[in-house]
């Protein structure tokens, strides 16, 4: 036995981080998956730019749900994620994979295909994405946190 003291961040904390980085990542990838034919349509430029702005609506409340579970799991597992950035890596990215993954398989039994390009390609992405940023949501961004401070020093007169 070693030791060494584990100080493991709060579950408030860990939950909130996952729960807006969730929102906030959904809301960029719905609003560029819904702008990006813009570029290859330019005679629907206004339809599709009204129409980014409901993706990323959308993306933002599907990513909130997938940062909830990815943070849930997060906050079960936390003594296991807190022992390293690898263990909080696939926590969060398996627990934000759920979502989509049962997405594909659900479509994929519904519709009899094998295989459905674009439920994969979500789901990649949502894996991957939650893997990146799961030891920010668990330890918070390094270069926001506050050094411990310490008293000033007591000043003796001669």
């Amino acid at each position: 036995m070693n030791g060494r003291l584990l100080v493991l961040p709060s579950r408030r904390e860990i939950f909130c981080r996952s729960v807006c980085y969730g929102a906030a990542w959904g809301a960029a990838i719905g609003a560029v998956a819904s702008v990006l034919p813009a570029a290859f349509a330019a005679a629907y430029v206004v339809g599709l730019l009204f129409f980014g702005a409901i993706a990323g609506a959308v993306g933002a409340i599907v990513g909130a749900v997938c940062g909830f579970i990815a943070g849930l799991c997060l906050v079960i597992f936390r003594r296991q994620a807190g022992a390293s950035r690898w263990a909080a890596r696939f926590i969060a990215g398996a627990g934000a994979g759920l979502l989509p993954a049962t997405w594909t398989v659900a479509a994929m039994v519904g519709s009899g295909h094998t295989w459905l390009p674009v439920l994969d390609a979500l789901a990649f992405v949502v894996v991957a994405l939650a893997a990146a940023l799961g030891p920010y949501a668990f330890y918070g961004n390094p270069r926001r946190r506050r050094r411990a401070r310490r008293p000033n020093p007591v000043r003796r007169e001669p």
